[in-house]
């Protein structure tokens, strides 16, 4: 698979480039430059004007003409294998797909500079091919990559007396608006495995049984570039908008920290697990996370500096209304080392931080066979 990347990447670049080389200097440079083939960034024609002290209008005109002469050149064997296998990367995941998922499966890493040339000559080479269209992003979906001809290895349906783009873009926007409809109405977080199956009963793909593998790669494509629908990082889906799937605030991202790890953390640990999770966010702060800690109710301060989940059977209080709690619902004296033991439970202190608060005799009274019991 990965050698099958970089063999494509190796025939972007070489189709590009070959092509490129038979065009006049400034027609070359205009598509460079428009396409990031340098250093990644695809310039505006207003950029590019500026550049060479003439019209946004000019250049459109200089590009145009550019990639007709590209898409003449193209029509060759090598261009036709490059073509092939990325129709074939698009078809095999429902017809559409995210800019930055194609990015992905293509370059492998999205912004990695070693990969500013493949990345130019992905675009430029789906431009020429002209059977897949880009799609301006929109308050629904990110940058997406579309199929607008019909392609035989497509897995599914389509009608060739119908806009087969259209067709395509609506598939995915009736999927979405199925999913938008349930989401808003049950409120409910969902598993990958119950997606699957939400996304078998629409008969969206298939004109035949399609395998698992497959299903799960047209799913994923119709999702990936939605701006409404994510996963979080337990491959639970649901709204974006809700902190369960897409945490905004710290004290969103210190519950999802604890879910993660299903155990007590010092507030340093769960820092670290934030910025873990958040790669791609601005770091957290100990001491930031420490006073949201602090102020969340859903959080217990088991320790020094330890703090568990309250749905987890924590409660908060100092260590002898936790004994208090302990004496009250065993409804009878307690051995001391039967207390620090339940106690050890709920709190990560030392033993004898548990022998010092018995002996408050405001709380609690010592019987004669060293037992504990409520003070009335």
């Amino acid at each position: 698979m990965e050698n099958d990347a970089k063999n494509l990447r190796e025939n972007l670049i070489g189709f590009s480039t070959g092509a490129l080389k038979r065009l006049p200097k400034r027609l070359r440079e205009v598509v460079a430059k428009r396409f990031g083939l340098k250093n990644g960034r695809e310039m505006t024609l207003e950029e590019i004007g500026k550049d060479y002290k003439i019209s946004r209008e000019r250049i459109r005109q200089i590009e145009k003409a550019a990639l007709d002469k590209l898409k003449e050149i193209g029509s060759n064997e090598s261009a036709a294998n490059v073509f092939s296998h990325l129709r074939r990367i698009i078809a095999m995941r429902g017809g559409v797909i995210g800019e930055r998922d194609l990015i992905r499966i293509v370059l492998n890493k999205e912004n990695e500079k070693s990969n500013y040339p493949a990345k130019g000559a992905l675009f430029l080479t789906l431009e020429l091919d002209g059977k897949m269209e880009k799609v301006r992003e929109d308050n629904y979906f990110e940058k997406r990559w579309v199929c607008n001809m019909p392609l035989e290895i497509s897995p599914v349906p389509f009608n060739k007396r119908k806009n087969f783009k259209e067709e395509n873009l609506k598939r995915q926007a009736d999927f979405i608006n199925y999913l938008l409809e349930f989401f808003n109405s049950t409120e409910e977080i969902i598993s990958s495995e119950k997606l699957l199956e939400m996304f078998r009963k629409t008969r969206i793909a298939g004109k035949e049984k399609l395998s698992a593998d497959l299903e799960k790669e047209i799913l994923f494509s119709y999702l990936e570039p939605s701006k409404l629908i994510g996963q979080n990082y337990f491959g639970q889906w649901g709204l974006k908008s809700w902190p369960e799937i897409k945490p905004r605030s710290v004290k969103d991202k210190i519950y999802l920290a604890l879910k993660k790890e299903k155990r007590p953390l010092h507030f340093t640990k769960i820092t670290e697990v934030i910025n873990e999770i958040c790669q791609d966010e601005r770091l957290a702060k100990s001491q930031t996370v420490h006073n949201e800690l602090i102020k969340d109710e859903r959080c217990v301060l088991i320790g020094r500096g330890i703090y568990a989940l309250e749905e987890w059977g924590y409660q908060n209080g100092i260590v002898k209304e936790v004994i208090a709690r302990i004496l009250k619902r065993k409804n009878n004296p307690m051995d001391q080392n039967e207390i620090i033991k339940e106690v050890l439970k709920k709190r990560i202190i030392k033993k004898n931080t548990v022998i010092v608060n018995l002996k408050n005799h405001r709380c609690f009274v010592r019987l004669e066979d060293n037992r504990y019991r409520l003070r009335d």
